[in-house]
């Protein structure tokens, strides 16, 4: 049974990530005995913390109530054991024998995938939902949308999780994601609705004022989370509210959301080029680089986030670029690996001259902090490579 069934009055769901605090556990009760009927949290949220602050809440009978998500953290994961390591840890911390929705957090691509598959994680899985441990299995997503399809042709998961709201419409996963998804009968949860507060506290005055215009009787919060609750294909929008008074406002926005009509959409549209007209690159996501690519920059992420750099937010840009890039994992894509063939522009209609302008995205985006990651990441991968070579000559 999946929550829309068991509940279809509510779409919103609690991301209980940031709440921490002597309220914490009373905070999640009253959202339960308000009607939210979903709980999401992970492995390494506040070192194990917050899995252990919600244990204790949802005792008496109040874990029944909900269906709870937590997930494993692939990047501690070594050796086939692991996959019971991390999981029983969850199960002790809150204090359950079974988890609704389990998550492979930040899968990025096929590649972590399969390696993951070789060390027996299919064959887990199968067994954690035949004994009824695990109901329902997915995923949570922050990179490419070619990458987020290819995954979900791969392995029918349940469900997924994925970054969306009106800014992130076509980065990431996107409404192309989501809908392809959805064909595929796999559950959509977002995460991200107001993009950690992004489009409720730190919106350019100009946007500011034309939502004041358009949408005089509401909050940026209730605009802001009006749209990914309005598209068809979303069964849930996960929300991180830390306070009985977040929780009020968003029940409250969520209880008459409707589908956005033409006018309203158009709105959205045009407020999504105020925040990003500062463009650097004018690029529309085409995606008719990426095929040509031979070394598979992932172009239209690159350009994205390197427009929201200078419109949206720096750090927040940056550390989407290393996630969306594949720069923690085993599958690259960032603007540096560009060996300037141009191959990709005569397949642009926009006639960006794509090479030059990844020199600039290198040169923004992949400073200190990315290229210290990526020695230590290129450290890891190499200390690996030796281990299995001493294990074969063995």
């Amino acid at each position: 049974m999946n929550f829309m069934a068991a509940n279809p009055l509510f779409l919103l769901g609690l991301g209980a990530m940031r709440i921490s605090g002597s309220d914490a556990e009373k905070t999640i009760r009253y959202a339960i005995d308000q009607g939210i009927n979903f709980i999401d949290t992970a492995y390494i949220y506040q070192n194990g913390k917050n899995e252990e602050m919600l244990g204790r809440a949802l005792k008496d009978g109040y874990r029944e109530k909900v269906f709870l998500a937590t997930k494993l953290p692939l990047f501690l994961i070594k050796r086939s054991s692991d996959f019971d390591k991390y999981f029983n840890i969850s199960l002790k911390r809150l204090k359950t024998n079974y988890i609704d929705y389990y998550l492979l957090h930040m899968l990025g691509d096929i590649k972590t995938l399969k390696k993951l598959f070789d060390l027996g994680l299919k064959d887990w899985i199968l067994a954690k939902k035949e004994s009824g441990e695990i109901r329902n299995i997915g995923f949570s997503f922050h990179g490419s949308k070619n990458d987020f399809i290819e995954l979900i042709d791969y392995y029918h998961f349940d469900f997924c999780m994925v970054q969306y709201n009106y800014l992130d419409e076509y980065n990431q996963a996107g409404i192309e994601g989501i809908r392809y998804a959805a064909l595929k009968n796999i559950l959509v949860l977002v995460m991200e609705p107001l993009r950690g507060g992004l489009l409720v506290k730190n919106l350019p005055h100009k946007v500011q004022e034309f939502f004041r215009k358009n949408f005089p009787e509401e909050s940026f919060v209730s605009i802001a989370l009006r749209y990914p609750l309005s598209e068809p294909k979303v069964s849930l929008v996960l929300s991180g509210m830390r306070t009985i008074a977040e929780i009020d406002t968003n029940l409250k926005i969520t209880k008459v959301a409707k589908l956005l009509s033409k006018e309203e959409i158009a709105i959205y549209s045009e407020a999504r080029k105020l925040i990003l007209e500062n463009i650097r690159v004018d690029c529309t996501g085409c995606g008719y680089c990426l095929p040509i690519c031979p070394k598979k920059v992932d172009i239209v992420s690159c350009f994205n986030l390197y427009n929201e750099y200078f419109n949206v937010s720096k750090r927040k840009s940056k550390l989407q670029y290393m996630q969306v890039t594949g720069l923690f994992g085993t599958k690259h894509s960032y603007a540096s690996l560009c060996i300037h063939c141009k191959k990709c522009e005569p397949h642009c209609p926009q006639k960006i001259r794509i090479s030059e302008e990844l020199k600039l995205v290198k040169r923004k985006m992949e400073k200190f902090t990315f290229k210290a990651v990526r020695f230590f990441v290129k450290f890891r991968l190499n200390k690996k490579r030796k281990e299995k070579n001493d294990e074969n000559q063995n």
